[in-house]
């Protein structure tokens, strides 16, 4: 009996998702809030570069070495063809926060990876 009540409440397409938090939306086809949130998320997602915080200028900054220029461009190059070749929706999938926070990440990693360890340490100081 506890199945037929299921199945007579049950509504087909009247999906409905509930949020918590500061947003705290219920996501339902017919709500009028939810349609003007999601086009308010889609605005936001149109106003955003996928390279902001970058520095896309050809042009050598006051304070830049030739060296920071030099890599600076070649990365510019580099990420500008993997957005042409792989499209703004698929580059956003890979890095939802952009290049910048990508390439910021890679560089701490590099740069823990090049600190010498203990047992690096122990080797420099018995030579």
């Amino acid at each position: 009996m506890a199945d037929k009540l299921n199945k007579q409440d049950y509504q087909s397409g009247n999906e409905s998702l509930i949020t918590f938090g500061e947003e705290g939306q219920t996501l339902r086809k017919d709500d009028p809030r939810t349609k003007e949130y999601v086009n308010r998320l889609k605005k936001e997602k149109q106003e955003r570069s996928i390279f902001e915080g970058m520095n896309l200028s050809d042009q050598r900054e006051k304070d830049e070495s030739f060296e920071d220029y030099k890599v600076r461009r070649k990365t510019n190059k580099v990420m500008l063809k993997m957005y042409q070749k792989m499209g703004k929706d698929q580059c956003w999938e890979m890095y939802p926060n952009g290049f910048k926070s990508a390439l910021d990440a890679a560089a701490a990693d590099w740069e823990k990876s090049q600190q010498p360890t203990i047992k690096d340490k122990e080797d420099a100081t018995t030579v």
